[in-house]
């Protein structure tokens, strides 16, 4: 509903991708929330470190499409995890014209 609402689906190919890969909270969500202005939510430090993005999250500023990717070493995946980072590696790699990787 988002992309609609700000007239994101009119672009047809007339927008660009960012996506950020690296360790779980290495500060990534924090990153993009600096750098694009996004509301990505943040690890609270005062709680110890924990999970904040799970899966793949989206966000818009002007005309680039953000991708705010889970942690590649989620302790929460158990042993899933490989294969899950694998996948969205390879998604995050095959759909943006820039990938951060934040070490």
């Amino acid at each position: 509903q988002k992309l609609i609402d700000v007239n994101f689906v009119s672009k047809e190919f007339d927008y660009f991708t960012v996506a950020i890969l690296g360790c779980q909270s290495s500060g990534k969500s924090t990153l993009l929330n600096h750098l694009f202005g996004t509301d990505f939510t943040v690890m609270n430090a005062k709680l110890g470190r924990s999970q904040t993005t799970v899966g793949v999250w989206l966000s818009i500023a002007k005309n680039i499409l953000i991708l705010d990717v889970e942690g590649t070493d989620s302790r929460e995946r158990g042993e899933e995890h490989g294969s899950f980072e694998r996948k969205t590696s390879l998604f995050s790699l095959a759909l943006s014209e820039v990938l951060v990787i934040n070490l």
